[in-house]
Order: C-alpha cells, then sequence, then structure tokens
C-alpha cells in the first residue's frame, strides 16, 4: 500500500495510474517531469491526498475553486 510517492526528475509525459492506491496516497510528488495537459481530477478527489507537488512542468489548465471541500487539508504546489 503506498502512502508517499515521490517521482520528481523522471521526464514522464503522463501521470501513471495509480487507480490501485488511490485512497491511500498522502503525498505525491511528480515535479519537474515532462508533464503536458490538465491536472487530472481524479486528484482532487482522492480522500488521503494531503500534499500534491507539481512543479516544474507543463501542465494547464485550472485548479477546481472548490478543491479546499475537496481536500480540506492539503496544499497544491504548481507552476
Amino acid at each position: 500500500m503506498l502512502k508517499i510517492v515521490y517521482l520528481d526528475f523522471n521526464n514522464f509525459e503522463e501521470i501513471p495510474n495509480l487507480s490501485g492506491s488511490r485512497d491511500e496516497v498522502k503525498e505525491l510528488s511528480m515535479q519537474r517531469n515532462g508533464l503536458k495537459g490538465p491536472v487530472p481530477t481524479y486528484f482532487f478527489n482522492m480522500s488521503s491526498l494531503t500534499s500534491l507537488v507539481l512543479h516544474g512542468n507543463s501542465l494547464n489548465g485550472s485548479v477546481p475553486d472548490n478543491i479546499c471541500r475537496h481536500l480540506p487539508a492539503s496544499y497544491i504546489i504548481t507552476s
């Protein structure tokens, strides 16, 4: 069971499928990869996620206005 996932600096172009661990991952960091496109909406519905770090990628789109309702103790670092 994955709780903390650090996939930084791996040149990923897509976010790996975490479907088997989505409700257990507390921290996910994928900074400085080659990620493109919008942030997958399932991130905002992960009940255990408290930290999502996507800094240094080429993501686009927006973060939902109601993110605090879904992730009340979380912070997101993007740029």
